[in-house]
């Protein structure tokens, strides 16, 4: 019942976002998530944009290609080489307005530019869908992090002044855990990024 009622949900919510003035596209990495919603939009005639690098090792064109040709989704592709980035990190740095500490800032700016020069100003995307499942690694260890660091506060908290400085840690660690929380999905410690 569960995963027919979030299919359901995904299908509509997705199909929800065909509502619009504009010509709607679809980033597409070909990793599950947009892959997810290409499924989703099956037959609304939505175009995907991918970043294509040169380095085969990294390149996901493959998924791509599965997902269109299983969708029947028509497929825009940018290729990421050095020249192409190296004539635009200038002008994404300026927009993106703080250092670049994710390289696929590089891949979604093309895109994006790509799909504007198409006609199409929206593009759904499958951010997200790792931090609402947990899908990443790191949402593992942080778990596991946590929940150590909480029992540890609940059991040893008043004493902690007086205790060794790893459960000094561990205490807080759980004080401060909406801090610890949100830093650990950053790519970039605060300190790196000043």
């Amino acid at each position: 019942e569960a995963t027919e009622a979030l299919k359901e949900t995904i299908n509509s919510t997705v199909r929800s976002q065909f509502v619009s003035d504009v010509k709607v596209g679809l980033e597409l990495s070909g990793g599950v998530d947009s892959s997810l919603l290409a499924w989703a939009a099956e037959g609304s005639g939505l175009e995907g944009y991918s970043a294509i690098p040169t380095l085969d090792s990294i390149s996901e064109e493959a998924h791509i290609d599965h997902v269109c040709s299983t969708t029947s989704t028509p497929s825009n592709k940018i290729q990421l080489d050095p020249t192409s980035i190296g004539q635009m990190i200038g002008e994404i740095a300026y927009y993106h307005e703080t250092p670049i500490n994710h390289e696929g800032s590089l891949g979604v700016y093309m895109v994006c530019q790509q799909a504007r020069k198409d006609g199409t100003t929206v593009l759904l995307s499958g951010e997200g869908a790792d931090e609402l499942f947990g899908g990443y690694h790191r949402h593992r260890i942080v778990s596991r992090r946590m929940s150590r660091a909480r029992n540890v506060s609940r059991l040893l908290g008043p004493f902690s002044a007086v205790l060794p400085r790893k459960v000094k840690t561990a205490h807080s660690i759980w004080k401060q855990r909406e801090r610890n929380l949100t830093l650990a999905t950053a790519f970039a410690s605060p300190d790196m990024a000043r």
